[in-house]
């Protein structure tokens, strides 16, 4: 899927340690996103990828560096990730997990709630959602940009950053 295009992995994977993750969030992933990690666990791309996205309405380029794996660095690591966006800082609802990471600290994220189940997004960390407000907690995802509808197809749909 995207093996040939990554630099650096994490190491393998095993179903047990992936399912082990997957019971630690209360979702089990995609298909194509657990093929992707028993493939190659994430790693670091060899060169910029990027990708359009919607962003209310206007399309944007963004681009992705890293994808996260279990066991990797920690900069790398999706229960890392997980640990800090979740448990300590309370950053993105439960359903919405990092599965990796622009530049500047932003978050591609997937969806695992039963109406958007798989889809990927982009997650601003400029605009994050105060989770401790209750009215800014209402839209939970209003910092997000939809990228692809599953993994398959947000791979499918990145490309060779060209600089002008």
């Amino acid at each position: 899927m995207l093996k040939n295009k990554l630099s650096k992995e994490w190491g393998s994977c095993t179903p047990q340690e992936l399912e082990s993750f997957e019971r630690n969030i209360g979702f089990r992933f995609p298909d194509d996103y657990r093929a992707f990690i028993l493939e190659s666990n994430g790693g670091t791309l060899d060169s910029a990828m990027v990708f359009k996205c919607d962003n209310k309405g206007r399309m944007i380029e963004e681009g992705i560096e890293t994808f996260y794996g279990l066991g990797a660095p920690n900069w790398a690591d999706i229960q890392r990730a997980y640990q800090t966006y979740h448990i300590n800082q309370r950053r993105m609802p439960d359903y919405l997990i990092a599965i990796g990471s622009d530049a500047g600290g932003n978050q591609i994220a997937m969806l695992l709630n039963n109406l958007a189940f798989g889809y990927v997004v982009y997650w601003d960390h400029e605009n994050e959602v105060d989770f401790d407000d209750p009215e800014d907690a209402k839209n939970p995802l209003r910092n997000c940009s939809l990228i692809a509808k599953s993994f398959t197809d947000f791979v499918a749909m990145l490309q060779p950053q060209v600089f002008d």
